[in-house]
């Protein structure tokens, strides 16, 4: 999960057709409390993964 693939004002996550299984574009629809984990997760992410390995950060 990238942070260029998630609109948290649509509440929406994007995956890419190129990522997808079946090749379609896939538009998940996220619950309020998941956009407030999301807000405060980005506001201390300098990086492009919402949740990245340990490694990276």
């Amino acid at each position: 999960m990238r942070w260029d693939e998630i609109s948290l004002s649509e509440k929406i996550w994007c995956i890419p057709k190129t990522k997808s299984k079946n090749g379609k574009t896939l538009y998940i629809g996220l619950a309020d409390k998941l956009i407030e984990v999301l807000q405060n997760r980005k506001l201390c992410s300098k990086s492009e993964w919402v949740f990245p390995s340990p490694k990276e950060q």
